[in-house]
């Protein structure tokens, strides 16, 4: 699979031709707002926009969490202990599974499987 950004991510995902132009552009305007966005003191903001009602915010928000690295991990643990429930889990489990060492999701097993398994509205990765 080819990706359109050195950092692999996978904006445009795309098995056996290569990106036309305006995907590569695309892809460029997604990674300079993510790099915009992968700041600590954004990660409030960002984790009430991994339920926002478009796909592609509540997608650029998991993507600048995951960038802003284990940081955004334990406010958006907090946020679910204090009983914050996503209309869109799949985010969430997300950036949590793409944070957490091997240990970690041993040990948060259960949270994990209750994101995974959440019933939540058809939802565009």
């Amino acid at each position: 699979m080819k990706t359109g950004t050195k950092q692999n991510f996978p904006y445009f995902q795309v098995s056996e031709r290569a990106l036309s132009p305006a995907e590569i552009v695309l892809n460029n305007e997604f990674d300079g707002i993510i790099a915009m966005l992968a700041d600590k003191r954004s990660i409030p903001a960002l984790i009430n926009l991994l339920d926002d009602d478009e796909s592609y915010i509540r997608w650029i928000a998991a993507e600048s969490l995951v960038r802003i690295g284990r940081r955004s991990m334990f406010p958006l643990l907090r946020s679910i202990e204090n009983g914050r429930q996503f209309v869109f889990p799949a985010k969430p489990f997300y950036v949590l599974q793409s944070l957490m060492n091997r240990r970690e999701k041993k040990e948060m097993n259960h949270l994990l499987l209750c994101l995974e398994k959440t019933e939540s509205p058809t939802e565009i990765y």
